[in-house]
């Protein structure tokens, strides 16, 4: 029966009859029946069983078959010991079948099981035995299979060095060569993918062009080396740019096809793969039918791989791109939403570790990025750019798709800079896309992209910044991209447009009027390009609007006008409601609308183009910089023409404003860096004040102090926000307090973080990530806790009856300086508020006023020319604001003298030395002999400060900290600070002293939590344009302490502070409103009460002063000391030093904030 079977299996072999396979079978299972298991045959025979049912189960796919080949050779294989000479044969066969059944179930153990077979058999026949190279053959691929399941590099290499011997057994004419050339190709492209290496791709491509003349057309591995000489060749298109190698492998994959006919099991991944490489061409040439038969060769390729194939997933992805692209054609969302489909479904099969994730997460990202340009889905958004960034560190440099991801990258955070004006996007989409461009040099197909990329996203930092070499780059960035995408590249309309736009941007700041003709030349040639249905013809059509109605302002040509109107009308009928390029399209139409009016005077134009700005400023899912140009040309419309809708614009715009400024960036010093930028600061500078200004014209003073109140201070009041008692809503709702803290503490520590550096740009974005979703989580559980009856209002500005309460201790004088008039708003807290028109306090007056100051305390003049020019100034300042306010108080509230008063001061004005003014004549009295001034940045800062405070009730003084730092490193000595601790130690109350080494930042903000009141005698600076560096200097100058340092901190029992170092209440003029130094930081991490200095102090003021305040603190005894007596003890302390007839500058510096 043996026999029979051999005879039976033979036939198989020359006639290739399934009948005589099935007989084999049959008389091998009969044989064994019959032989006894210790007969020597019985091996063989199962060994032979064992081959035919795996022969069968390749013609069938029966699994049946395959684990029952596997089983009778395990059955073989303990009757065939070490020496037994068909052992080696029984191992390999068992690999072979195990290895086909882990293909089939993806059970790793069948894989590893396989490999261990196979190096067992391998030790089985060295080197001269006739079947070596068939067990390094087989051995190479499991190993390369393996690879492909783990990552494991090893693997790869071994595989790799398998193929290199296997080939030295098969010289020129060894009817196994091609096997071998094949297989070490595979490896070796293989490797390419991880490593990028070139010559790894080169040897690939001529190892299978060297195998496919070995294999004539009846060979069984022809269209094998067919279909991976076209997905090599394919690999090296995307490297060098050479059509001929993508031509090519098209060709090799149609006559890989010919020799795969349906029913074929390899038919799937030739379909797939043909499609991909026809994707390709379509890309380069635009030939639509190449993408037509893309789709149409991969959809024929998935239902041929069911769930389970190996191969489903790489036709899923193929098929998603080539949707992805059909899409970018036709703008039908039903392939996009397909697209998406097949790469999530495409992901499932590609979990942690397996060697193509990376590039399902790159294209999944890029769908989704997509459906977020149509739809304004933030989720779509940040779902992007997640997984763009989990793509990233699985493709290190050198990985075939890298510059990919890092471009895709790039273009999606600079959209989200687009949605939120976080600065930190901006700048990692730039660095992303310098990255990419590295990779792709001069020939590499995807060059043009990334110079298009690049140039967009430095077009758009100039609008931020109005830095001309951005714009300039950025020009010449897409005008190189231009030359590489000749007409019908798929790219080409994108280029013109973004080019048009970047002319139009050059001509903003140039006034060149050939960067306006070729603006509009650029985007009449997109057009041509973007028909009727392009995705992107709404956009381009407003572009072009936008610069016909700017050429019409220049010439008058009523025909650009009528063709700028057209054009946004038919762009905005493209965009509905939801769209997220609507606000920029209504912004354009309301101006283009408006000149129209300016032009016949119809009402319908001027009622459409506040009607259009409205919506624009108030469309929720458009980028906040298209909705704040929509608010701001809303607010110089209706200041022109005094609308009543003037009120409702500020709110806009102050509403976006505080969105835009706050919430997007990824820390506090990025927000404020965000404030100073060119672009923003014209948007944002004066809004608030000139709200103000507006509501008290119209005699609503409540609403002005909380237009005021909103628009001020917003980085301390923001960060306040985080720190907020929560107490009353805990007894409402413990589980949203749970969050709401939760969520408050992990947004406070990454808005007080150090913020992002280009250092670690990667990990960056991670940061703005994170914080914008613990951002999205707070509002959300916030609008939750507004639900809450009793919380309607919770968090929100506070109205005019909370906010008077500011004024318990005395009046408080909000000085309001805006461009439509100024004024003083005295606020009482049993008394309407009052408005003192200040028609001298002009912001240009006030600005001059500011200079002479700087220069005056900067340049240090001999002391007679100080005098005089200080004295000028405080007599101006008196006149200017301080004189009809005094008259005020005194006349009409009858305010005694040696009362105390408040200042809330605004724009410029919050670098003068109010408190100082006078007329400094003989026989009249200035302000620091009528009053007692404190300063506030805002009125709930004051609010917060008071609340809850009881005075300590001791038996003894107070507790002091004394920080002393007399001979900080890199500083000039300051001698006098050992005369002033000596003098502190001296009152009756608990002093602690750190000076020395022990003088460092974490021993300072640890003494800090358990004391009361805090002496800083050292030197202090203010940074002039990074205010939240501002620092008092330390022991060391690393371990300096800053002014974030501060910030991040609670100090639970603090009350007083008093800063005897230069520059502790300097403020900055890039961003005053904000008040931002190390005094106002001192009252946000909790102090009452804080003195500080304007500008450098003298060094032996300074035990002067405090000798003077701490006698006024301790005049009746330690047990009384009452922190809300400083800012009288400092105005005594200030008149001691006058009556020295000291210089104006010495004494006008201190100064006082908070009770």
């Amino acid at each position: 029966m043996c026999k029979a079977g051999n005879h039976s299996w033979d036939q198989f072999q020359a006639l290739h009859s399934y009948e005589a396979l099935c007989e084999s079978i049959t008389q091998y299972t009969a044989a064994l029946s019959v032989c006894s298991i210790d007969h020597s045959h019985h091996p063989t025979t199962l060994n032979h069983l064992a081959a035919a049912l795996y022969t069968r189960f390749g013609e069938t796919g029966d699994m049946a078959d395959l684990t029952a080949s596997i089983q009778r050779n395990q059955d073989a294989l303990p009757l065939c010991p070490i020496r037994h000479s068909h052992r080696p044969t029984i191992l390999s066969d068992l690999g072979l079948a195990l290895h086909t059944r882990f293909g089939q179930t993806r059970d790793i153990a069948d894989l590893a099981a396989s490999i261990k077979y196979h190096q067992d058999a391998l030790v089985l026949r060295p080197v001269g035995h006739p079947g070596r190279f068939v067990t390094l053959n087989n051995l190479g691929l499991a190993l390369h299979t393996r690879f492909g399941q783990t990552g494991d590099v090893a693997d790869l290499v071994a595989s790799i060095q398998c193929g290199q011997d296997a080939l030295v057994l098969c010289p020129i004419g060894h009817p196994n060569r091609a096997f071998a050339l094949n297989n070490l190709g595979l490896a070796l492209y293989t490797r390419f993918g991880q490593t990028g290496d070139m010559a790894d791709l080169v040897a690939s491509i001529q190892y299978r062009q060297d195998a496919l003349p070995l294999c004539p057309i009846s060979h069984s591995i022809r269209s094998t080396i067919l279909d991976n000489l076209g997905c090599s060749l394919y690999t090296r298109f995307g490297q060098t740019g050479d059509m001929a190698d993508l031509v090519a492998s098209i060709q090799y994959h149609q006559d890989a096809l010919v020799l795969r006919p349906i029913g074929h099991p390899d038919r799937p991944s030739t379909l797939s793969n043909l499609g991909l490489a026809l994707h390709a061409r379509f890309g380069q040439t635009g030939d639509a039918a190449d993408l037509v038969a893309s789709i149409h060769y991969i959809q024929d390729a998935l239902p041929i791989c069911p769930v389970g194939y190996s191969l489903r997933s790489t036709i899923l992805n193929n098929l998603g791109c080539s949707l992805y692209t059909r899409f970018g054609q036709t703008g039908d969302m039903a392939d996009l939403v397909a697209s998406i489909q097949y790469h999530q479904d495409a992901l499932v099969l590609r979990p942690i570790g397996h060697p193509d994730r990376s590039s399902t997460l790159n294209n999944l990202g890029l769908a989704l990025y997509t459906r977020f340009r149509q739809t304004g889905d933030m989720a779509d958004l940040m779902a992007s750019i997640q997984y763009n960034q989990d793509s990233l560190p699985l493709c290190p440099t050198g990985h075939s798709i890298r510059s990919v991801i890092l471009s895709n990258l790039g273009v999606a955070l600079h959209t989200r800079f687009g949605q939120t004006s976080d600065i930190a996007d901006l700048i990692v989409s730039i660095q992303y896309h310098k990255d990419a461009l590295t990779l792709r040099p001069i020939g590499h197909p995807d060059r043009s992209s990334t110079l298009n990329n690049l140039g967009l996203a430095l077009c758009t930092r100039f609008g931020q910044t109005g830095d001309a070499t951005d714009i300039v780059a950025s020009i010449q960035y897409n005008q190189d991209a231009l030359v590489l995408c000749p007409i019908g590249h798929a790219l080409r309309s994108t280029l013109l447009n973004n080019l048009g736009c970047s002319f139009y941007k050059r001509f903003g700041q140039t006034g060149d009027i050939s960067d306006l003709i070729a603006s509009i030349q650029h985007h009449q040639d997109t057009l041509l390009l973007r028909p009727v249905g392009h995705p992107d013809r709404p956009s381009t059509l407003s572009s072009l609007g936008s610069s016909l109605c700017t050429r019409f302002r220049h010439t008058k040509d009523m025909a650009d006008l009528a063709v700028s109107i057209q054009y946004n009308q038919d762009a905005l009928l493209l965009c509905p409601i939801g769209h997220s390029i609507r606000s920029m399209i209504l912004n354009n139409l309301a101006m283009a609308l408006y000149e129209r009016f300016g032009q016949a005077d119809d009402p319908v134009d001027f009622d459409n183009s506040f009607r259009y700005l409205r919506e624009g400023s108030e469309h929720p899912l458009s980028p906040l910089t298209d909705r704040l140009s929509a608010s701001n040309n809303w607010i110089d419309l209706a200041v022109k023409h005094n609308s009543k809708s003037l009120g409702s614009a500020y709110a806009s715009a102050m509403d976006l404003l505080d969105r835009s400024i706050l919430l997007s960036a990824s820390s506090i010093p990025e927000a404020h860096a965000r404030m100073t930028q060119g672009g923003f600061r014209s948007q944002w500078r004066g809004i608030t004040e000139d709200a103000t200004s507006y509501a008290v014209k119209n005699h609503q003073l409540s609403t002005a102090v909380e237009l005021s109140e909103r628009g001020r201070a917003l980085l301390f009041t923001h960060l306040g926000n985080y720190r907020t008692r929560l107490d009353d809503l805990e007894a409402a709702s413990s589980n949203l307090t749970s969050r709401f803290r939760s969520l408050s503490l992990a947004l406070e520590a990454s808005t007080l973080s150090d913020g992002i550096s280009m250092e670690g740009i990667v990990g960056a974005e991670d940061v703005v990530g994170r914080r914008q979703r613990l951002a999205a989580d707070w509002d959300r559980t916030l609008m939750e806790i507004r639900q809450l009856e009793g919380f309607e209002n919770f968090l929100r500005v506070a109205p005019f009856a909370q906010l008077k309460e500011a004024a318990t201790g005395g009046p408080v004088v909000l000085v309001n300086i805006s461009q439509y008039g100024s004024d003083a708003i005295i606020i009482h807290k049993t008394a309407e508020p009052v408005s003192i028109p200040l028609p001298d306090a002009a912001p240009a007056a006030i600005k001059a006023l500011v200079h002479a100051l700087t220069e005056v305390t900067a340049d240090h003049p001999e002391e007679v020319q100080s005098n005089r020019i200080l004295g000028s100034l405080l007599q101006d300042i008196w006149q200017m604001i301080v004189k009809p306010i005094i008259s005020h108080l005194e006349n009409t509230l009858r305010l005694r003298r040696g009362s105390r008063i408040w200042w809330i001061l605004t724009s410029l004005a919050c670098l003068l030395p109010i408190h100082a003014a006078g007329p400094y004549c003989p026989g009249e009295l200035s302000l620091p002999d009528l009053y007692v001034s404190s300063y506030t940045p805002a009125l709930s800062t004051l609010i917060r400060s008071r609340a809850g405070f009881q005075p300590l009730k001791r038996e003894s003084g107070p507790q002091i900290l004394v920080v002393a730092e007399p001979e900080a490193e890199g500083e000039r000595p300051l001698p006098e600070i050992h005369r002033e601790v000596a003098l502190i130690r001296g009152l009756q109350a608990q002093v602690t002293v750190v000076e020395g080494e022990e003088c460092t930042r974490d021993t300072v903000l640890a003494s800090m939590k358990e004391t009361a009141w805090v002496h800083f005698a050292c030197h202090g600076h203010q940074h002039p344009t990074e205010p939240f560096r501002s620092h008092f200097s330390l022991h060391t100058r690393a371990l300096s302490l800053t002014l974030l340092d501060i910030m991040k901190n609670n100090f639970p029992h603090v009350e007083l502070a008093v800063l005897s170092a230069c520059h502790s209440a300097a403020g900055n003029d890039l961003t005053p409103d904000e008040v931002i130094h190390l005094t106002s930081g001192m009252l946000f991490a909790g102090f009452r009460g804080v003195v500080g200095t304007m500008w450098a102090m003298t060094d032996h003021d300074g035990p002067e002063i405090a000798e003077d305040i701490y006698a006024w603190m301790f005049r009746n005894g330690p047990e009384a000391v009452d922190c809300r007596d400083s800012a009288t003890a400092l105005s005594k302390a200030v008149r001691n030093l006058r009556r020295k007839h000291v210089p104006f500058d010495r004494w006008i510096n201190f100064v006082h904030y908070g009770i």
